[in-house]
């Protein structure tokens, strides 16, 4: 696939801006959130999560789960690990879009954010996507991808 050079150019980025997992900074944002609270998911319905987004302050994760996909599972894991589900939690609006029916409003989905299982966006309220990953990463990388997403709604 084409991508993974480009999402192994994003891993270095993040690496030389300080995101790795190893960083020990303070998570973007002040807002408290409880290492153990359950991410409020927004299942299948965009408008939804991005109104909340706004009303909230936050970004939106986008991710495209199957039931025929290990994938999103796998990534679901990581969503729900102590150190990146407060990370999550603390500055986006998580959005599950299912695409297991193949519907049109499931390709619609994918095409309009150029997905495909898997893949998470980091989006900022109006739209604007921060970072983009389309495997399964480990959950410090997936940490340090977070965190850079949740620094550029910081910087705005």
């Amino acid at each position: 696939m084409t991508r993974r050079p480009a999402i192994c150019a994003i891993a270095g980025a993040l690496a030389a801006f300080g995101c790795s997992s190893g960083s020990s900074d303070a998570p973007p944002t002040d807002r408290p959130v409880a290492a153990d609270a359950p991410l409020a998911w927004v299942r299948d319905d965009e408008p939804a999560a991005f109104t909340r987004a706004r009303a909230e302050h936050k970004g939106v994760m986008v991710h495209f789960a199957a039931a025929w996909a290990a994938q999103p599972l796998e990534l679901e894991r990581t969503f729900a690990t102590p150190a990146v589900r407060p990370a999550l939690a603390r500055s986006f609006v998580p959005l599950r879009i299912d695409v297991t029916d193949d519907s049109d409003a499931a390709r619609e989905a994918l095409a309009r954010y150029h997905a495909v299982v898997p893949t998470v966006v980091f989006l900022t309220a109006d739209g604007r996507e921060l970072a983009r990953v389309d495997r399964v990463l480990a959950p410090s990388d997936f940490l340090g991808v977070v965190r850079h997403a949740a620094s550029a709604l910081t910087a705005r």
